[in-house]
């Protein structure tokens, strides 16, 4: 009577079948969450690509500024606190990237979110750290729920147009070199044509905002640090075509 072929069991070919099926499952189980994840292309307001959210605040002087009063400049918009330390910590860093770009076109703003009764001790740090670019004040922390912070510090790029176009959660320093390359490549884009509107308001004047930031086509998205969940931390650039 005629055998067929023996079959001989291998632990070592189970194994490798195994590990095989799991890596394939598991591919396919993170292909198909990528994509339930970012079905939603929508970015959330205050995020690279999507136009910055427009407030106005009154500086130390008192003298309300809306963010759209800087238009066709570079803004480096940074979230702070005194009650911060990694926040104390930044701040001379921001202070070096103000001396050394605003001859070419960047206005470095922090929007202070100390309390209301703390406007001497936000002076006072000012003062002791030898800070001289526009701080804004939002005791109401009305900023960070516009721009979806969810710590401080928060760093934002505007571009000329006010487009968002860099985002970073946390402290950043002056020689970065994501930050300077951010930076550097915006400024580089070249003057645009400020709006008419002054960038400066009385306190008695009406600062509110009508005009609204039309969104620019992009090109490329680069730099990412996570995905496209909503409400996560990343940084991005944007290029133009």
């Amino acid at each position: 009577m005629r055998r067929g072929p023996r079959v001989v069991f291998s632990p070592v070919r189970a194994s490798r079948r195994a590990a095989l099926s799991a890596v394939t499952f598991v591919l396919a189980l993170a292909i198909t969450l990528a994509a339930a994840g970012c079905s939603n292309t929508e970015l959330p307001p205050g995020y690279p690509g999507t136009p910055a959210p427009l407030f106005t605040a009154p500086d130390l002087e008192g003298y309300d500024r809306p963010l759209d009063g800087f238009r066709g400049e570079v803004v480096l918009l940074n979230l702070w606190a005194t009650w911060c330390p990694p926040c104390r910590v930044e701040m001379p860093h921001l202070q070096l990237l103000h001396e050394e770009f605003r001859d070419e076109g960047l206005r470095v703003i922090g929007v202070s979110v100390d309390s209301e009764g703390a406007s001497r001790t936000v002076e006072r740090f000012l003062d002791d750290t030898g800070v001289d670019f526009l701080i804004l004040r939002d005791p109401a922390e009305r900023t960070p729920h516009l721009y979806r912070a969810i710590g401080l510090p928060l760093t934002v790029l505007i571009d000329r147009e006010g487009i968002v176009r860099w985002r970073h959660a946390g402290p950043v320093t002056s020689d970065d070199p994501r930050l300077r390359g951010a930076l550097e490549e915006l400024l580089a884009e070249g003057p645009w044509e400020p709006a008419p509107e002054a960038a400066r308001l009385t306190p008695d004047q009406d600062s509110s905002s009508s005009g609204s930031i039309h969104s620019s086509r992009a090109s490329a998205l680069i730099r990412y640090h996570s995905g496209c969940t909503p409400g996560m931390e990343y940084s991005m650039l944007i290029q133009r075509g």
